[in-house]
């Protein structure tokens, strides 16, 4: 028998990320993409790919913080993480940190959903920019897209064949470490880095 999936709070807005040579990961993808926060995507602005580079994660919506009124529907998607969405600048929704681990929504972890790439566009009803829901680790098989090339040398998006978190992927270069995503109960030992 397989275990339970963690499901933890989160919070979503989009992004352009406007020019492909900045993505933290230093990989395209075809496909739903995001950018996670930089205490959960382990590593800094310019030190490298963090080790939740090419997880994937399905998202789902259930309230808009500046419209408690709106019931839905919400969506949901499967992405890949293949940038950071970093503490400086972003506060409100990436500033989380080692001694405060949530964001000004109180959140564990924020998703910036590519707008490029679709992702905005399927997540968030019409009209809605901002969203809070849960995200559950899942196995990149899950997720419609394919990789591209590497953008610079050390480009990496490992995390889609390590093991569940905190397994190492593409290594944490900065000073943050990734978030554990599972309870010691949760958590595998499988080699292949499918999710349960």
């Amino acid at each position: 028998m397989q275990p339970a999936r963690q499901v933890q709070d989160n919070t979503d807005k989009h992004y352009r990320p406007g020019s492909f040579r900045w993505i933290a990961c230093g990989k395209t993808a075809t496909g739903y993409t995001a950018a996670l926060n930089q205490l959960s995507f382990g590593s800094s602005p310019g030190l490298g790919p963090g080790d939740a580079c090419g997880r994937c994660f399905a998202l789902t919506a259930n309230a808009d913080p500046y419209s408690p009124a709106f019931t839905g529907p919400f969506n949901s998607i499967v992405v890949k993480v293949t940038d950071l969405c970093p503490k400086d600048g972003n506060e409100e929704w990436c500033g989380q940190t080692t001694s405060s681990t949530t964001n000004e929504h109180g959140m564990s972890a924020h998703f910036d959903l590519c707008e490029d790439n679709g992702a905005a566009a399927a997540f968030f009803p019409s009209g809605h920019g901002a969203l809070t829901g849960s995200f559950t680790e899942v196995s990149c098989s899950e997720w419609s897209g394919s990789d591209g090339a590497d953008l610079w040398n050390g480009a990496c998006l490992a995390g889609e064949s390590a093991g569940i978190w905190p397994a190492v992927g593409c290594g944490n270069q900065g000073e943050y470490l990734i978030t554990d995503m599972r309870t010691s109960a949760d958590r595998t030992d499988s080699p292949s880095g499918t999710a349960p």
